[in-house]
């Protein structure tokens, strides 16, 4: 992996979509903290991804 990767947000975004649809919740909402921690725009883009309608509670919606 680059060593820049690990500070991209939307590669943690991703990767919480990922971990989402595998049914790891507790870990798709600690790589969204990371993500919104490192972009705070990524709740926003978060907010608009039915994908991840059943998130959005415990992420501000």
């Amino acid at each position: 992996m680059p060593s820049w990767l690990p500070g991209e947000p939307i590669f943690h975004y991703n990767l919480a979509c990922s971990e989402f649809q595998l049914g790891d919740l507790e870990g798709a909402k600690a790589r969204h903290a990371q993500a919104f921690k490192l972009a705070p725009k990524c709740r926003l883009m978060a907010l608009d991804d039915d994908d991840l309608a059943p998130l959005w509670d415990s992420l501000g919606a």
